[in-house]
């Protein structure tokens, strides 16, 4: 069960994680901010720049609690990162990029789940390969010139639905009946 929250407990996660990771001697490197064309330090953006629907899990069949009543289907996102290392030396830039690559690559879920999301619901982070025109109007509505990037998608954060779950008993019995359809004459 998740609320609006959930989202911004997602980003946090993976910002903490990626601290740990690729630079724990400098904790607090990574920031939840959008990329900037001249940073006062060095510096990894971690940038939600898209948020969209999840069609694939949409139509789940709903879910039902131990007291017997339907949930509402939770809405199913997916949030779209873009992760940029802004340091003053282009070496560190490339190196950090590739501490995060690897670090996702070896571990493709979210390994610190965030307080509203249950055990058994993990999140995949895979790598977005948007084309270079995609990635070109990424950096053209931020204003800026393109720097070293790359995209992640993190898949499916679920926010619950704000309706009361539905009063509906299990189906207690079934019955199944045949008959023989007879065709009638007509002469």
């Amino acid at each position: 069960m998740s609320n609006s929250s959930i989202i911004v407990e997602v980003s946090a996660a993976i910002r903490q994680q990626l601290n740990q990771a690729i630079l724990p001697d400098q904790p607090s490197i990574v920031e939840l901010t959008p990329p900037r064309e001249k940073p006062e330090k060095d510096l990894v953006s971690l940038w939600l720049y898209r948020v969209n629907r999840n069609g694939d899990v949409a139509n789940n069949e709903r879910m039902r609690t131990d007291a017997g009543e339907l949930l509402h289907r939770p809405l199913p996102v997916d949030l779209h990162y873009l992760i940029t290392p802004q340091f003053t030396v282009n070496k560190t830039e490339q190196q950090v990029l590739g501490s995060i690559m690897q670090f996702f690559h070896s571990y493709p879920s979210l390994q610190s789940q965030p307080s509203e999301i249950s055990e058994d619901i993990k999140l995949k982070i895979t790598p977005e390969l948007l084309s270079v025109k995609q990635h070109a109007h990424i950096w053209q509505a931020l204003a800026q010139p393109f720097r070293l990037s790359v995209s992640y998608l993190v898949q499916c954060v679920r926010i619950d639905s704000l309706l009361p779950p539905t009063k509906a008993p299990p189906i207690q019995k079934s019955e199944i009946r045949f008959s023989q359809i007879v065709a009638s004459s007509s002469n």
